[in-house]
């Protein structure tokens, strides 16, 4: 049973907390997964975030007896304090959600990885659905202590092997004030992304690809579908540009390529803490919202 989307939440923490654990993997899964910092002290084993390239380069060696954790965002901030809590070395390959889940099904016949989190709980299920996650029946004992909001996720189906442990948006209504006409994207809302005066100029990440794009295509459906496809036929009419992966929207967006875009929460405000020309709308109407998800390889 496919969990689904949690909508119009604000980012929040659901509540997964730390039980005792059967293995290092389920170490990480269950209670070290949470994002706060530390420091390890084996500089023998390479932890903290491990930039993708650099292991496509030959430039870093994943190493088989260290935990591989395959990550969207914070893998420095998880990796160091895992470690020093547990005393458990942990390599964390930091990508985008797209990155993760194409290089996943790259490894299908040869898996490098350990654990898998992601942004995009609906990503996560279908590598459930795929056989792709351990499935014997493990359940962290402290999921019961999930909150209200991590209840109405995991509850969907509890026997499920991946658990949800935030909730941000995969995707925020932001736009580049130095474009004309901008100033009316607060009064506009999502139909921004349809209004002709940003023809051309419209960006998004491409939800074939990218893992939050698709639980922030799917939220506008939730109400109608007839109102979704009308919808998103009027946003691909008006020439919206479709991008890999969340990162590029922001870097088009930032540099004036594109003038309007839903971006995801954490690139949005990676981008404001850059002081890059970026303004965020939370329109009346409400965002989206999609569940951080972790899964243990089969």
């Amino acid at each position: 049973m496919s969990r689904p989307q949690t909508s119009r939440h604000d980012a929040a923490r659901i509540g997964l907390p730390s039980p005792g654990t059967r293995s290092a993997v389920l170490a990480l899964i269950a209670g070290g997964i949470l994002m706060t910092a530390g420091c390890s002290g084996d500089e023998d084993v390479p932890t903290g975030a491990i930039d993708a390239d650099d292991v496509d380069a030959g430039q870093v060696e994943l190493r088989d007896d260290v935990l591989t954790v395959y990550l969207h965002d914070h893998g420095d901030a998880i990796a160091e304090r895992f470690t020093d809590d547990t005393g458990i070395p942990v390599q964390i390959v930091d990508m985008s959600g797209g990155e993760i889940l194409a290089r996943i099904e790259a490894e299908r016949a040869n898996p490098q990885w350990d654990v898998v989190y992601v942004q995009g709980h609906g990503s996560v299920n279908r590598l459930y659905q795929e056989g792709q996650l351990l499935d014997d029946g493990w359940q962290p004992d402290n999921a019961a202590r999930y909150n209200d909001l991590g209840r109405q996720i995991y509850d969907q189906d509890p026997d499920a092997a991946w658990w949800p442990v935030t909730v941000n948006a995969p995707a925020l209504l932001v736009y580049n004030p130095n474009c004309a006409d901008t100033e009316r994207v607060e009064e506009l809302g999502w139909d921004a992304l349809r209004d002709p005066a940003f023809e051309g100029k419209v960006g998004m990440p491409d939800p074939a690809i990218s893992g939050p794009a698709y639980p922030y295509v799917s939220w506008f459906f939730e109400e109608s579908m007839d109102d979704g496809y009308a919808f998103w036929e009027d946003v691909f009419d008006n020439g919206v540009r479709m991008y890999r992966s969340n990162s590029p929207v922001a870097e088009a967006l930032a540099a004036g390529d594109i003038c309007v875009a839903g971006l995801e929460e954490p690139n949005t405000y990676g981008e404001v803490e850059k002081d890059a020309d970026i303004e965020i709308v939370y329109p009346a109407e409400g965002t989206p919202g999609a569940a951080r998800a972790t899964g243990i390889s089969a």
